[in-house]
Formats: structure tokens, sequence, C-alpha cells
């Protein structure tokens, strides 16, 4: 099957933002996942590919609608890390759609075990964190993560 029919069965057109929406498979971080042979390519540096051109060394394919789902070519634009940043922050949101960044209390990173422990999967915990699918699995095996240390009592 020709590479554009395929990549284009895997999103679907949002009428009301405008953005194409990923349907095919993610990544835990929320990025479309595209695979064009053995080669595992991100969904939106294959829209910019298939609908803009080459995307010059040292360039990052940036989404304006801050969707990391979203592959319409419209959407997106070329920048650097310094871009991406801006982006992100741009207007106070970091990434709309997207599980912010926050840091966890010790006891929130215990209880995010236990839950492991007891067979609770990553995601239904992330979700009840509001954190993501990454962040979990990160504390979960004791990986770096953010942390605020012991919970005061006022603040629960």
């Amino acid at each position: 099957m020709d590479t554009l029919v395929r990549f284009k069965s895997k999103f679907v057109q949002n009428k009301e933002n405008g953005c194409w929406d990923w349907i095919g498979t993610k990544a835990s971080n929320g990025y479309g996942r595209f695979d064009i042979g053995y080669d595992k390519k991100t969904a939106h540096r294959v829209s910019w590919e298939l609908f803009k051109g080459n995307i010059p060394s040292g360039k990052l394919v940036l989404h304006k609608c801050g969707n990391r789902g979203c592959v319409n070519p419209d959407h997106l634009h070329l920048g650097d890390h310094s871009d991406n940043m801006s982006d992100m922050l741009k207007d106070g949101a970091y990434m709309r759609n997207q599980p912010l960044l926050r840091k966890l209390y010790d006891e929130e990173a215990w209880l995010i075990r236990r839950l492991s422990d007891n067979r609770v999967s990553q995601r239904s915990i992330a979700k009840m964190f509001k954190i993501s699918p990454a962040m979990a699995c990160n504390v979960i095996n004791n990986y770096n993560f953010p942390t605020k240390g012991s919970v005061n009592k006022g603040e629960l």
C-alpha cells in the first residue's frame, strides 16, 4: 500500500479545532508513531515530510496547536530546541491536552508503588495522579522523578 494512503488512514480530521488527530499507534508521550519499513518515526515528522518536504538537519517539527497527536501540516512548523521550549510555555500552557508536569509527594510515590504491586496498570495510575504514564513508570521503578518531600497536613 502507498505510504501516503496508509498515513491518511491513521488520522481523523477534528472539525472543531482543525487538528488531524492521530488514531494510529501512539507512544506513551502522546506522539503518534508511524513505521516506514523498519524505520520507526513520529507521525508529525512523517506528515511534514509527506506534505511539506525534507526536514533540514538540526531542525525540529513543532506543533502550533500544542496537540502532540496532531499531524495537520498547517499546524506544524520548523524550529529549534529553544523554539520548542517557547512554544510549550506560551500562554502559560504546557502542551495542552497532555498531563501537566508536577512534583509528587513522597507519600504519593509510595502509594503509586503499592498500587502497581497490586496490579493496577500504569495508565490507570497516571490518570489517578494526573501524571504521564512515563512518569508513573519512573516512580514505580524508582528512577529519577520530581518530588516535594513529605506532605504537610494542610496541603492535602
